[in-house]
């Protein structure tokens, strides 16, 4: 009986001399866990990554609905090597939460973005710009969007920037009255034959179509060449004033007409550069212009 305990004795410290697991350090990991069952190697990562309550990292990305939201958000996860890349392009802000520094590799998986979304007021009016529209549709245009018009400044008022413009173009801005005035009158005379006048020294043109009655109050339509209109860019942002130049082409007593907003895209950057500016001051963080690298 005493052999064979000591049989057992040899037998079980054999074992744990030879069989116990043991945790080798290897560079580039978390070490390797050599297991007695079969010796099989195992990585340390595995076994915690298997007993965690909680993830080792965040990771996804998040689309906020709203600029006020994407700057709360990105308080609430920012840490110090956190940083925003605005894409001119897509129109999208990026927040890289665990972004990679020359110092520091990341997987760069926790992230939220923000989409500049566009007025419905801006939509309007830069879908239809400087396209030809028939004497109809034109009307139709002008009747549906007649909140965006705007009395132009009286001439003390007016800035350098639309005095410049108005100068340039050699016309006069038209009062929200007198667009409506002419939206109505070219309306009842869609399909009539027109001739054309032009005053030099107002930059207006006169309209004289073949019926006897050429507007509501039998006058020939004056138009205008110039007009303005005060629309939000962004969607809930604030409003600027856009000069417009109004044009139109007479071929075979037949108008098209068309519109051109002065420095649109110009307009469109101003309002998302003020946007950017703001958010870097909310959330303090560096902010990139430029498109992230392939994979992030």
């Amino acid at each position: 009986m005493d052999n064979q305990n000591t049989a057992v004795t040899e037998i079980k410290n054999f074992i744990e001399k030879y069989f116990e697991p043991k945790v080798l350090p290897v560079k580039g990991t978390d070490g390797l866990v050599i297991a007695p069952n079969g010796m099989s190697i195992t990585h340390v990562k595995q076994v915690i990554n298997a007993e965690r309550t909680t993830p080792e990292t965040l990771k996804g990305s998040t689309s906020l609905h709203n600029c006020e939201s994407f700057c709360a958000y990105v308080n609430r996860y920012k840490t110090d090597d956190s940083a925003i890349f605005y894409n001119k392009p897509e129109g999208i802000i990026t927040c890289i939460f665990d972004c990679a520094t020359k110092d520091k590799t990341s997987y760069e998986r926790h992230k939220a973005e923000y989409s500049f979304p566009f007025s419905e007021e801006l939509k309007a009016w830069r879908g239809g710009n400087d396209s030809p529209m028939s004497q109809l549709d034109f009307a139709m245009f002008i009747e549906k969007n007649v909140l965006d018009l705007a009395e132009p400044p009286a001439p003390e008022n007016e800035g350098e920037a639309l005095k410049s413009i108005r100068m340039r173009c050699g016309g006069h801005f038209a009062s929200v009255a007198k667009m409506v005035e002419l939206s109505k009158g070219i309306a009842v005379r869609a399909d009539e034959k027109a001739v054309v006048k032009h005053d030099l020294n107002t930059g207006e043109a006169t309209l004289q179509f073949s019926s006897e009655h050429t507007d509501v109050d039998g006058k020939p339509v004056k138009v205008p060449n110039m007009f303005v209109i005060v629309i939000p860019v962004l969607e809930g942002g604030k409003a600027y004033q856009l000069p417009c130049r109004l044009r139109y082409r007479l071929n075979n007593g037949s108008v098209r007409w068309w519109y051109e907003v002065i420095n649109l895209e110009k307009a469109i950057e101003m309002a998302i550069k003020e946007e950017l500016d703001a958010i870097s001051k909310v959330v303090e963080l560096p902010l990139f212009y430029g498109e992230l690298p392939e994979g992030r």
